[in-house]
């Protein structure tokens, strides 16, 4: 999920904040903390429903691999219901 501070590249290589990237897509405040993002540091290179062409982080050349690890605790939350 979002960080404070997180940033994305536009296109025409603006870096703009994420929340007012997300703003500017029409994505419902309510909706906004429970994205998933893909991120270094604060660096936001993918936002979950957003085409990749939005966002400049990454260009065609670039090779993404991605490990998707639950968290141990999601799970003992998940036990105790």
């Amino acid at each position: 999920t979002r960080q404070a501070g997180d940033v994305v590249q536009l296109p025409n290589g603006v870096i703009q904040k994420l929340r007012r990237f997300l703003i500017n897509t029409k994505i419902p405040a309510y909706q906004r903390d429970q994205l998933l993002v893909l991120a270094r540091g604060h660096q936001v290179f993918w936002v979950e429903g957003q085409p990749l062409e939005r966002l400049s982080a990454i260009d065609q050349t670039d090779i993404l691999h991605v490990v998707l690890v639950q968290s141990p605790d999601v799970d003992k939350s998940e036990d105790k219901s």
